[in-house]
């Protein structure tokens, strides 16, 4: 079965009220591709032309499909997720039926349309042919206007739209029912001041392999997983779920992560598709035990509620998006040593930030040239995403590394270090 590319334009051009949206993604036998809307035209055209030729030659998609990368693979290698309609909008059901939607409520998609967030919005208005409405151009004055003119019932934020409003004063829309706050945990001081101005937040916890949110907090530490969900911890301690709304598998594109293609951003300037890598690609259809698929996320469990600790492989979230630093630390090493070969490779980290979650920094060795240096960062800038740059440096005496020669990056969390972010950043201009 093929796929056809989203593309999200048509329907915005119309205005505000994508009313009909839902049907033609739920509504029809048709399977979708999404695509993040910062990718340029040609790298959406090379992977709809690339993943349909996979699918013509194997038996992943048997029944109209959503394929939806994960967070965080728009500038690397892309994982994209299977997911079923059917499954899909078993998620939604389960949405609806513990929000109590009813027909006559308005749902507002204030998140990217190729974001499960997003998409996930669109099902539950399907199932209850609930008007709905579409606006992604972040401001919070606006916002709240447009909450008030479309008597909005509904929406989702992530934490960092939740701090601009914090930061406006704004109290809640007279007929806003809930809002959903996903993206990572709240913390509790925003919550609290939400709360004080009147806005019925609600914290949820999911992810794209889940079709969105499968439980829900009330504010504190802990989640309560939807009714239909089950959780347990497996032998790592890792959260472990059960539902009718899992994907199948995930479609991988192969390769080096960090190669620069001409459709990337940033890409090489004068360079041709044909003079570079042609990606393969390979499906790896979900693992379950006993109908259990094995997150990567760490938690604890406190009776039926569970408690979410972080995730493995170092990835991170800023604003929203999950950033995988381990890549970008691949991604900083070949810049460095195509810009000055035998410069100690540098290291990506990062520090909390109130507003995005996260923000990246780079960590150098001292005795490098600090004109070199900045066009390092300025370079590997340039070959990322808005919310994967690095936006200051600092120096160190040496960077700590492991008895076989690994970054060891537990010694950039000790108290020590953490002075050493504020002492000695250095910006990047």
């Amino acid at each position: 079965m093929m796929v056809t590319l989203f593309d999200p334009k048509p329907w915005l051009e119309q205005g505000a009220d994508i009313s009909a949206l839902p049907n033609t993604i739920f509504g029809s036998d048709e399977s979708f591709l999404f695509l993040n809307d910062q990718l340029s035209s040609d790298r959406k055209a090379e992977v709809t032309a690339q993943v349909n030729q996979f699918l013509q030659s194997s038996n992943v998609v048997t029944s109209p499909s959503l394929l939806i990368p994960t967070s965080g693979t728009t500038s690397h290698n892309l994982k994209i997720v299977v997911l079923k309609k059917e499954n899909f909008l078993n998620a939604a059901k389960k949405a609806n039926a513990y929000l109590k939607t009813q027909t006559t409520d308005n749902w507002l998609v204030s998140l990217p349309l190729h974001h499960v967030a997003g998409l996930s919005i669109l099902a539950r208005a399907f199932l209850n042919k609930n008007k709905t409405y579409y606006w992604n151009k972040w401001d919070p004055v606006m916002f709240i206007k447009n909450i008030n003119s479309w008597d909005i019932s509904f929406c989702s934020l992530v934490p960092t739209q939740i701090f601009d409003l914090i930061s406006h004063n704004v109290p809640a829309p007279r007929n806003l029912k809930t809002v959903l706050v996903g993206g990572s945990a709240l913390p509790d001081s925003p919550w609290q001041q939400m709360k004080q101005l009147g806005w019925p937040l609600l914290k949820t916890f999911g992810m794209t392999e889940t079709a969105a949110f499968m439980s829900t907090s009330q504010g504190d530490m802990y989640y309560d997983p939807l009714p239909g969900v089950q959780i347990k911890l497996d032998s790592n301690d890792r959260l472990v779920i059960k539902t009718d709304s899992l994907f199948d598998g995930y479609i991988i594109e192969n390769g080096t992560p960090g190669e620069i293609r001409t459709s990337n951003v940033g890409s090489v300037k004068g360079s041709r598709p044909e003079n570079l890598l042609q990606a393969r690609w390979r499906f790896d259809p979900i693992q379950r035990i006993d109908g259990f698929w094995s997150t990567e996320d760490k938690a604890t469990l406190n009776g039926k509620q569970f408690q979410i600790l972080g995730r493995d492989q170092g990835i991170i979230k800023i604003k929203g998006e999950l950033v995988n630093t381990q890549i970008l630390n691949q991604k900083l090493t070949d810049v460095a040593a195509q810009i000055e070969p035998g410069l100690p490779a540098p290291v990506v980290h990062f520090a909390p930030n109130a507003r995005d979650e996260h923000e990246l920094f780079a960590i150098f060795a001292k005795g490098q040239n600090e004109v070199k240096l900045k066009t390092v960062i300025k370079r590997f800038n340039e070959l990322v995403l808005p919310y994967e740059r690095v936006s200051w440096y600092i120096v160190v005496s040496e960077i700590p590394r492991t008895d076989l020669g690994k970054i060891k990056t537990s010694s950039f969390n000790t108290d020590s270090f953490k002075e050493s972010y504020f002492e000695n950043r250095q910006s990047i201009l």
